[in-house]
């Protein structure tokens, strides 16, 4: 494998020296096809052996944690980028031998084959091994032509067409998910109108009260009894006063 791989190596730099400006149009494109293919069954290659290493424990042989960390360090790879390619490697692996066997022909691209092999094994778990088979030949089918973004959205309906009896249950059960979720939310809302009403009220009585309000203090007796005595009328002076004022008067004035 290494002296096939170096001599391939060595082919793709002799490529990387030619002068592209050269080539006519119908050659640029067949070139650009036949690149994408090879850059396909590179992928596979290096998907199995990523396998092969995980599998062997060569990561924690080697000092690393696990097989992503030991990816890192050895081709540069963010973590997410390496975690993604060891899963690939394993799904593939655990997969249908037809989707390896695209992937190393240049017949998809690796997004692709991601997106086949989750599908697939969506399918195995809801259905059986016979509606995955099915899904692989169907979803193969389509990766000729449609990318990936569309692969999935049409992936995600695939037991219509490979299992038709399983996805009217599985639509049934979403179903009856979707309307208890809103009874539930239903419920919610209720109990969280009645408690902002409950509050309303509260502020309401406390905004009718007045600001500076106190409750009123017990009075002394005295002052409940100077309230009891007559006062003076304001229209005049008290009886006695004019009394003496009278008799103080000349008899003249009388």
């Amino acid at each position: 494998m290494i002296d096939a791989l170096e001599q391939a190596e060595a082919a793709v730099a002799a490529c990387s020296d030619a002068a592209t400006w050269a080539a006519s149009e119908h050659d640029l494109v067949a070139a650009l096809d036949a690149a994408h293919r090879l850059e396909q069954r590179v992928a596979a290659v290096k998907l199995a052996l990523v396998r092969e290493v995980d599998g062997r424990g060569t990561a924690r042989r080697q000092g690393a944690s696990c097989t992503p960390v030991w990816l890192r360090e050895r081709l540069r790879l963010t973590i997410p980028a390496a975690r993604r390619l060891v899963e690939l490697a394993a799904t593939l692996d655990n997969g249908p031998a037809e989707i390896r066997q695209a992937l190393a022909e240049g017949a998809i691209s690796v997004e692709q084959a991601r997106i086949i092999g989750d599908t697939v094994a969506t399918v195995h778990a809801a259905a059986d091994t016979s509606a995955a088979g099915k899904a692989v030949d169907v979803l193969l089918g389509w990766a000729g032509q449609f990318d990936a973004t569309l692969l999935r959205r049409m992936g995600a309906r695939i037991l219509d067409h490979v299992a038709p009896e399983v996805a009217d249950a599985a639509a049934e059960a979403a179903l009856r998910a979707q309307e208890a979720a809103a009874g539930n939310t239903q419920r919610t809302g209720t109990r969280q109108r009645t408690a902002a009403s409950g509050q309303r009220r509260s502020r309401t009585a406390t905004q009718r009260q007045p600001p500076n309000s106190q409750p009123p203090r017990a009075r002394s007796v005295g002052a409940i009894e100077a309230d009891r005595r007559p006062t003076a009328s304001p229209r005049g002076p008290p009886p006695q006063a004019v009394y003496r004022s009278v008799t103080r008067m000349p008899a003249c004035a009388l």
